[in-house]
């Protein structure tokens, strides 16, 4: 074979390998088979899986390759950015993942942000999570199964963001606080859930339960905080009569004493 014949098949198979990439590219934007077929949703609960189909703009029918943004993390992992945007624009979403599955269906997936406590302000209820992030605004009467949180001091906020404050810390220190006192009373005889009225966060290393509008306990979040609410539960049940009031101090080094009113 002469060397121009072979210098024309070699320019042939660049020709062709360049090719290849563009010919599928106009099949996925352009062939039928395609387009989406069914769009599958995991992770809701809040949301119900239409409510999040219907957030991601995502419609059966429409070829989802032609809503590949040109980004590495788009292309390699087949993501529909733009829709993952859209679906974590809902308040109660954290994150969202929105994937094409080959050949013609979409995958959603997505982490819900749970609620933790409630902070009462101007007459209204902040429902937030244990990020600060503002789920709901309740009128009229606090949400349902969440305990009231004191000492955070925002100066504004907006239903999905996060409040405007320097006190995140002691919004995480109030949900450290929900979930030791939730841990303590799986499988005891004793709950104190239903006895705790509010939490206040006071600074990093003090905060203050109320008990039966009667007892308020003093104590260090960061200190052995399981120990403390299991001790805490214990004394009040067993130590404390159902008439008395008073506070009950955890000191750091000591044994925690109970001051009568």
């Amino acid at each position: 074979m002469s060397r121009g014949k072979k210098r024309k098949k070699r320019l042939l198979k660049i020709l062709f390998l360049l090719m290849c990439p563009v010919l599928l590219v106009l099949m996925l934007f352009f062939t039928p088979i395609f387009t989406v077929k069914n769009i599958r949703v995991e992770g809701a609960g809040y949301y119900s899986e239409e409510e999040i189909r219907l957030a991601s703009g995502i419609a059966l029918g429409e070829n989802p390759y032609r809503q590949l943004r040109l980004s590495p993390e788009a292309i390699l992992g087949l993501r529909l950015l733009d829709a993952e945007t859209a679906i974590e624009a809902l308040p109660r979403i954290k994150e969202a993942r929105v994937f094409v599955i080959f050949p013609n269906e979409v995958g959603i997936r997505v982490a819900e942000r749970q609620p933790s406590v409630y902070l009462p302000y101007l007459g209204s209820y902040l429902t937030v999570d244990a990020e600060g992030y503002v789920l709901e605004v309740c009128q009229g009467s606090p949400p349902e199964g969440l305990k009231e949180v004191r000492g955070i001091d925002f100066s504004s906020y907006s239903v999905g963001k996060q409040l405007e404050t320097s006190d995140i810390g002691h919004v995480r220190l109030a949900d450290n606080i929900v979930g030791a006192i939730r841990e303590s009373d799986e499988n005891s005889d004793f709950q104190l859930w239903p006895v705790v009225d509010w939490i206040d966060v006071v600074d990093e290393d003090t905060a203050m339960m109320s008990f039966d509008n009667r007892v308020v306990v003093r104590f260090d979040p960061t200190d052995r905080l399981q120990y403390t609410i299991d001790f805490a539960k214990q004394i009040f049940f067993t130590k404390i009569g159902t008439s008395e009031r008073g506070r009950l101090e955890f000191i750091k080094g000591q044994n925690p004493s109970f001051i009568p009113d």
